[in-house]
């Protein structure tokens, strides 16, 4: 996958105004919806274990982009209650697909773009902005005249939210069994050195995590993922918590 800063470095470039005018131009005329395959992928972004991709259509060169896609969690639930104590979702998490494009300062011609900035993406009713300065993203309902701003981590692996069923799946279930067999071993190791008063306090912990990834991911009453979405936050709650059973050690 490309990093973002080779990415990004595409927007650094010193530029003729005239080449750049007539290259946004053409990209205009020309551009087709950017598909969301990883080979598009400029960045994911975990927040809480929901990720969102951002795909770039564009040749590499432009300065500029109008031809980007975030795809994500349905932002106008799930982008609002991210950061609050909220009661477990019944409707199952989905994906929307939010058209995306790059946003710079202009020139003193008013016109040219210079600075970048960030990322914009909008549809019908949910506005935002990436800000990869301070690593955040702004968020605005335009029907509940609502914003919320979210902090998100660069996310390493590829982990798609459209098209590749089989291989979330995958790694959903290679998650789930790597969760247990963890916790299965971490409780033989507390009870060997804490004991089982400890081991009992590790199984109450167990189940209240199980509770709050429901409310963070989505799932059914059984606490199982029910779509693409909530497996890839399963995963990504899964990694952390496997990060948390060693300190029931020292």
């Amino acid at each position: 996958m490309p990093t973002l800063v080779s990415n990004l470095s595409r927007f650094a470039r010193p530029f003729n105004p005239f080449i750049v005018a007539l290259a946004l131009f053409t990209a205009a005329a020309s551009s087709s919806a950017v598909a969301p395959i990883k080979s598009n992928l400029i960045m994911g972004m975990d927040i809480q274990g929901q990720r969102l991709n951002l795909y770039y259509g564009c040749e590499e060169g432009y300065v500029s982009c109008d031809d980007m896609a975030l795809v994500a969690t349905d932002l106008a639930g799930w982008g609002f209650t991210a950061d609050k104590d909220k009661q477990s979702p019944v409707t199952p998490f989905t994906v929307k697909i939010y058209p995306a494009k790059t946003k710079h300062s202009l020139c003193k011609d008013g016109v040219t773009p210079c600075g970048f900035q960030g990322y914009v993406f909008s549809d019908n009713r949910i506005s935002g902005f990436i800000d990869l300065g301070d690593n955040t993203v702004s968020l605005s309902d335009a029907k509940l005249k609502r914003m919320s701003e979210l902090n998100f981590q660069e996310s390493t692996d590829y982990l798609p939210l459209t098209g590749n069923a089989g291989l979330i799946d995958r790694k959903y279930a290679q998650s789930d069994k790597l969760l247990n067999d963890t916790y299965n071993a971490i409780k033989s190791e507390v009870a060997q050195w804490h004991g089982y008063d400890t081991v009992a306090e590790l199984k109450t912990d167990q189940t209240q995590w199980l509770i709050r990834r429901t409310k963070n991911c989505g799932a059914d009453s059984h606490h199982r993922p029910r779509t693409q979405a909530e497996k890839v936050c399963f995963i990504g709650q899964n990694e952390a918590r496997m990060a948390e059973y060693f300190l029931w050690i020292d």
